[in-house]
């Protein structure tokens, strides 16, 4: 499962980053209230080149706490 998402997930950043050029996920955003003097160098050219190019390291952590079904099964007849 944790695979699987990261999978996707990696997928769509790499989308967003190469296709639509627009950061939907407001990368930029965390680093201006991390680092305010690292964002105003990025800033003007974020979306063209600051966040198309941003290195992303996504890290899933799933955990199943139960299985079942949502209805009846199948299974008892």
């Amino acid at each position: 499962l944790q695979k699987k998402i990261k999978i996707d997930m990696e997928k769509t950043v790499e989308k967003v980053q190469k296709d639509f050029k627009s950061d939907i996920f407001g990368f930029g955003d965390a680093i201006h209230r991390a680092d305010s003097k690292a964002w105003k160098e990025l800033k003007n050219n974020w979306n063209t080149t600051g966040f198309v190019d941003l290195p992303v390291d996504i890290q899933v952590t799933a955990k199943i706490s139960g299985v079942g079904t949502v209805v009846d099964s199948f299974l008892k007849e």
